[in-house]
């Protein structure tokens, strides 16, 4: 819950930066500018995400989104990324269950492919420039959804000799997140290039205590960095 205070007190503290500047830096000049009847826009990007913590750390995938223009130096974005799956394999070594058995230990391998879908919902405003200018420097920070799905697939071995927590199958995890980030913007007419990076934090944790670590892979920190063209209307 400390997460979701300080998101919307970075929430307040960006709407009011976006709309003191919009109130001293209208802009009359042709363009992009509120001038021409700007009230938002779409774009796409292809998008690179780190995983801090837990499976595969890097994912490639791409992203889409829509903004509202609040003024030119606050937009309320709506945006959604997927990120391809990647596969990592591990060896665990099984000993017998019974303390009595004379089977020998054995090494089974374990096979998951996780991928990520991101859900989010936040503000972007403009510390240098706006969304008219040639050039800009912007910050972001919002909240969302991070979705996990899971495949696993666990090799051979006698289950009436050996236990494992791992079963074949699908499975999901799912967080709330926030996220804060900056980015920048290259005006070319009625359209715009920008790269720009954000910090995903989990709003929650779930206790996993007790379960094999490859069982699940947490709703980690990641770091998303995108590069993107769009259009605004």
């Amino acid at each position: 819950m400390k997460y979701l205070r300080h998101l919307f007190c970075v929430l307040f503290i960006m709407l009011c930066i976006g709309e003191s500047y919009s109130q001293v830096n209208r802009r009359g000049r042709g363009g992009r500018g509120f001038g021409q009847g700007l009230t938002g826009g779409i774009s796409a990007n292809y998008s690179h995400l780190l995983v801090f913590d837990g499976g595969p750390s890097s994912y490639s995938g791409f992203g889409a989104q829509g903004f509202y223009a609040q003024s030119e130096k606050l937009l309320v974005l709506l945006g959604f990324s997927y990120y391809a799956p990647a596969t990592r394999t591990r060896t665990f070594t099984l000993s017998p269950y019974s303390s009595g058995s004379t089977a020998p230990d054995i090494e089974v391998d374990v096979e998951q492919t996780v991928n990520y879908y991101n859900i989010r919902l936040g503000l972007q405003a403009y510390l240098l420039g706006d969304i008219s200018s040639d050039f800009g420097l912007y910050g972001l920070a919002g909240m969302g959804a991070m979705i996990q799905p899971i495949t696993t697939k666990v090799g051979e071995f006698d289950s009436g000799v050996y236990s494992m927590q791992l079963d074949d199958g699908d499975d999901s995890n799912s967080d709330m997140i926030i996220f804060f980030g900056v980015g920048a913007s290259v005006g070319l007419g009625n359209a715009f290039v920008f790269p720009d990076t954000y910090l995903t934090l989990p709003a929650a944790r779930e206790d996993k205590s007790g379960v094999m670590p490859v069982h699940q892979f947490d709703i980690d920190i990641s770091l998303a960095s995108n590069i993107g063209v769009g259009i605004t209307f």
